[in-house]
């Protein structure tokens, strides 16, 4: 009889499914993360979400609603830093131009 509190024991097949979705997910991030297009687009999507905001708000179902966008980009900035971190860092740069060119500074 099997214990219900025992763990599952994965089959080799099992785990070479899963690292090779691993490995296919970040190749996904490199590929976007590759043009200055797709760091656009992450870029946005991280700001949607609030990854460098509050999510505060005086409604506390609104509050919630931003904390479950916050939690969803924070999780494609988590791939993005364990992918690619230099091309983060080359995203936060571009932005930093695009603000610059578009205030005139």
């Amino acid at each position: 009889m099997t214990d219900i509190w025992e763990e599952e024991k994965l089959t080799a097949q099992q785990e070479r499914a899963i690292q090779e979705r691993e490995e296919r997910d970040a190749e996904d991030i490199r590929y976007v993360m590759a043009t200055e297009r797709g760091r656009r687009v992450v870029w946005n999507l991280l700001e949607q979400g609030k990854v460098f905001a509050s999510t505060f708000a005086v409604e506390p179902h609104v509050t919630s609603f931003n904390e479950g966008q916050r939690n969803v980009s924070l999780a494609l900035f988590s791939r993005v830093m364990a992918v690619c971190p230099e091309l983060y860092l080359k995203m936060a740069e571009e932005q930093r131009q695009q603000n610059k060119e578009v205030s005139g500074d």
